[in-house]
């Protein structure tokens, strides 16, 4: 086992819980990493929360084992236990919100945004010029002597 890596994936382990905390707007939980396995484990999952103290365990055998992927999707998944202790509808849907909302891109990943400026542009609307030489009502585009319309105000 690598130590250096390990010390990495604690470190992103309580960066996402702490990015989840805040953005659920729940205090942020404690995470306690065991040697072997929490003596409340049932070695069938990745990690638990104990709601009575919020304390995330994790085992740092499953951590080795974890992808940064499924670090991000545990550390998140236990803390939405903190605002629904269940496995139903609702808190997969908080799950799901949480995992999009919480998201950074991998080291190395560049996200390039446009500024506030760039969204605020609106499209020009295609004004067509009136022309006051040639009928604009017909496509006989004749010149002559036009009157103006009162109401949309192109010549005919």
């Amino acid at each position: 086992m690598n130590k250096q890596l390990l010390e990495e994936k604690k470190a992103r382990f309580l960066a996402c819980v702490n990015r989840a905390a805040d953005h659920l707007g729940v205090i942020v939980p404690k995470v306690q990493f065991w040697e072997d396995f929490c003596p409340y484990d049932t070695k069938k999952e990745w990690a638990h929360i104990h709601l009575d103290t919020f304390v995330i365990c994790v085992s740092e055998l499953r951590l080795n084992e974890m992808t940064y992927e499924k670090i991000e999707e545990t550390a998140t998944h236990e803390v939405t236990h903190m605002i629904d202790p269940t496995h139903n509808c609702s808190f997969h849907a908080k799950h799901q919100e949480l995992k999009i909302a919480s998201w950074r891109p991998p080291g190395g990943v560049v996200f390039i945004g446009g500024s506030k400026k760039d969204s605020e542009i609106k499209p020009k609307r295609y004004i067509p010029k009136i022309d006051k030489i040639r009928c604009n009502y017909h496509l006989c585009r004749k010149k002559t002597k036009l009157k103006q319309c009162t109401y949309c105000e192109n010549y005919y």
